[in-house]
């Protein structure tokens, strides 16, 4: 008759003291009705604060969920109802927290989880051809569906307690991802959500990624690519774009087959900012770059830059452009028509970052069609740069595609024009950026690959500026590996080699670049040197005892380390003894070098 009454009766507020007596009894069934009551009373939001404030309402709540949730999923269920509720409002997470709600629902999530796999490990013994394979299976479902509800309104309270970092790192050290990476193969949609929107929190923090690869839970993603279900792929995407900040997620990524899908959402204007996003960050990395070359990535974002509304290119578009361009494979999908068009498009809005676009196609394309588009340009180009209203950093852009189209010759016409020459020697002046000075380094060697052209800049004294720049730039290895090659590049020439042949400074400045760290410098530099030797055969033995030294200076000083710390007092005892030996001349001969030295 009581629990009649009970059941019959809508929940009222002034009865909250008779509902919290029954979870002091043994009968479960009123502890079960007396949380759905309690549950009710906390849909109406003018019940929260007489809940709140109830000294034994949220103890009682919590210390019932902890000792019963093994006993009944019903009353687990209502339980973890209420909590939610309250988890809903961040200035009841300190009753949560002073009540461990967290740790309980987590010993709550791992035991339901422990409980499927069991459950379903003996389901999968008893084979199809069972007689209660159905009633089993009949069974495992309803398991299933009632779990699904129980790990939802639990990782919903887990959620929202986790806008506390303190809290979230806490639930990272009980496993909260492994006990995530698991649920991602249920089948609830409102679950599943949760677990997704838990999973892209998380996904936020190196540490949890490293933890998320070793879960695999990149291919447990696949799933919901194919699903069509618009909110659960927007969550998808969100995690991979978070997890595409780490190198070893996005080979995962690629592994696992994504670029190509997410590739096709760009068709879908509700995926499309998002798709970029994560394209963008997949791009980062050169050998994924490849994969791109197999879809219609390329084409799809010309399309989107050509068709895009605004003046400027969105930031994560044409980083995606630029990216993609920047591979051999890629550029050389793109049409001639497509960077005529691209190119227009760059000089009315004078974006910036569509010039790096042309820029990057410029390097990575070989197709002839493309280089004759871009030289049709070439006047728009350097018009462009010569302005002094033009920013420094279109100028680099502008200057880095000077030095990648194929001219030849016709270089001669820009050359001879006296602005153009100016804005070259401008550009190698101290007080220019160094991008700038880089940048233009690097176009004069271009220039001089052509021997009309060298002979033509050697005349202006340009090899003057490139020896004055290495003196200047000594410490920048960047610099002393571009400028070497502008030089390399004069030396072909009689003219340039007595020039740097008479400028003792730079030849002590090609010399001293023997002992440089630097593998490329040293490898430039020696060819350099090479080509001098040969006019001056005088050089061949300073350049034969810098090396001597610097092979032997190694050794030098490990010795002297070793005499001073091992031999110390015994070696001063006998110096009289060693004196003669120390005094002996040519112990260790430069010349021994030299193949045709002669050993006497």
């Amino acid at each position: 008759m009581e629990q009649q009454y009970m059941e019959s009766d809508e929940a009222s507020i002034h009865d909250i003291e008779n509902y919290l007596g029954y979870f002091y009894e043994d009968n479960m069934d009123h502890k079960v009705i007396a949380s759905r009551k309690i549950l009710q009373l906390c849909m109406d939001l003018n019940n929260m604060e007489i809940l709140i404030e109830h000294e034994q309402l949220m103890g009682v709540i919590c210390r019932i969920l902890k000792e019963e949730f093994k006993k009944s999923t019903e009353l687990t269920i209502y339980l973890l109802s209420i909590l939610f509720v309250f988890s809903n409002y961040s200035q009841f997470h300190q009753y949560l927290t002073m009540n461990q709600v967290g740790g309980t629902t987590l010993d709550i999530v791992e035991y339901h989880i422990d409980r499927f796999n069991l459950r379903y490990a003996e389901f999968m013994e008893l084979g199809k051809k069972h007689q209660d394979y159905q009633q089993e299976l009949r069974k495992l479902n309803l398991m299933i569906a009632k779990q699904d509800k129980i790990f939802y309104m639990a990782l919903s309270i887990l959620l929202n307690l986790a806008e506390d970092f303190s809290i979230e790192k806490k639930m990272r050290k009980k496993n909260i991802i492994s006990f995530l990476c698991k649920l991602l193969e249920r089948n609830d949609f409102h679950l599943l959500i949760v677990v997704l929107l838990f999973i892209r929190k998380l996904s936020i923090i190196s540490e949890n990624k490293e933890q998320m690869l070793n879960e695999k839970v990149v291919p447990r993603l696949e799933r919901f690519f194919s699903c069509n279900n618009n909110i659960l792929l927007q969550l998808t995407l969100g995690v991979l774009k978070n997890i595409s900040f780490c190198s070893k997620m996005r080979e995962q990524i690629d592994q696992a087959g994504y670029i190509p899908k997410v590739v096709q959402l760009l068709n879908q204007p509700n995926f499309r900012f998002i798709s970029i996003t994560v394209l963008y960050l997949l791009s980062l990395d050169d050998k994924l770059r490849v994969t791109f070359s197999y879809t219609d990535c390329i084409k799809m974002v010309i399309k989107l830059m050509v068709h895009f509304p605004e003046r400027h290119i969105g930031k994560e578009l044409i980083a995606l452009a630029v990216n993609l361009a920047a591979s051999e494979r890629n550029a050389e999908l793109v049409s001639a028509e497509e960077v005529k068009v691209i190119t227009d498009r760059a000089f009315k809005s004078q974006d910036i970052n569509l010039f790096k676009f042309v820029k990057n196609l410029c390097i990575y394309t070989k197709a002839q069609e493309v280089q004759g588009t871009l030289l049709r340009f070439m006047k728009h180009f350097v018009k462009m740069a010569l302005m002094e209203k033009t920013e420094d950093d279109l100028k680099i852009e502008c200057i880095g595609i000077f030095s990648h189209l194929q001219l030849g010759e016709k270089w001669m016409e820009y050359l001879e024009n006296p602005k153009f020459m100016d804005f070259i020697v401008f550009n190698l002046s101290p007080n220019v950026d160094d991008d700038i000075i880089l940048e233009t380094i690097m176009m004069i060697s271009h220039i001089c690959e052509n021997e009309k052209c060298c002979e033509y800049m050697a005349s202006q004294k340009m090899l003057v500026y490139m020896c004055q720049l290495l003196i200047e730039k000594g410490d920048d290895d960047e610099f002393i590996t571009q400028i070497l090659y502008a030089i390399y590049q004069f030396l072909y020439h009689k003219l340039g080699i007595e020039y740097v042949l008479e400028s003792e400074e730079v030849m002590v400045t090609l010399i001293n670049n023997i002992r440089d760290r630097n593998l490329e410098v040293r490898k430039i530099n020696d060819h350099l040197l090479d080509i001098l030797r040969e006019q001056d055969m005088g050089l061949t033995e300073r350049v034969r005892e810098e090396k001597f030294y610097e092979f032997n200076n190694e050794w030098a000083e490990s010795m002297q380390e070793y005499e001073g710390n091992y031999i110390g007092e015994e070696q001063l005892i006998n110096q009289a003894y060693y004196q003669d030996y120390l005094e002996e001349e040519d112990q260790l001969n430069p010349q021994m070098w030299d193949p045709d030295y002669q050993y006497q």
